[in-house]
């Protein structure tokens, strides 16, 4: 799936995953706002390096938290780009001495997506009902729904 040739709304179902870093606002409480721009710039382009590879679409940033999306037919490459991701963004934030870990909620499901926005800035995202069920995930630092894990041929 080209996400990048959806131009009008359609529905399909997909591995929707939210992201967010942990002590995030105790990290940058006492930093310049160019120091936090400068890390969050890095962890955004190593994010989108991982997820491009992969065959995923990083939807959009909110803050310090990511939202991603896989085709359903790259399931188990999408868990397991998610994985990739975690350690390699907890490295990063490692060498930099900042205590942040990168917390993942997964999930599958029907969705409709398309471009949206105002009339001259329309940029490519989901909704449904499962985009908000990812949200609602809870557990530890790797969380993965029972419908997501129940079509996983490895345990998490």
């Amino acid at each position: 799936m080209d996400f990048d040739t959806i131009h009008s709304p359609i529905g399909c179902r997909l591995l929707v995953a939210f992201c967010d870093l942990t002590n995030f606002a105790r990290l940058s409480r006492d930093k310049p706002s160019k120091d936090i721009f400068d890390i969050m710039s890095r962890y955004f382009e190593l994010s989108g390096d991982i997820v491009e590879k992969a065959g995923g679409k990083i939807v959009k940033f909110i803050g310090d938290g990511i939202l991603i999306v896989f085709p359903d037919h790259l399931l188990i490459e999408g868990v397991n780009t998610l994985k990739e991701l975690q350690q390699k963004v907890s490295n990063l934030f490692d060498r930099e001495s900042h205590d942040c870990l990168l917390r993942v909620k997964a999930h599958i499901g029907s969705v409709t997506c398309g471009r949206i926005g105002t009339r001259q800035d329309k940029r490519f995202d989901v909704f449904g009902h499962h985009v908000n069920q990812t949200f609602l995930l809870t557990g530890d630092d790797f969380m993965i729904s029972k419908e997501l894990e129940t079509l996983l041929p490895f345990s998490i």
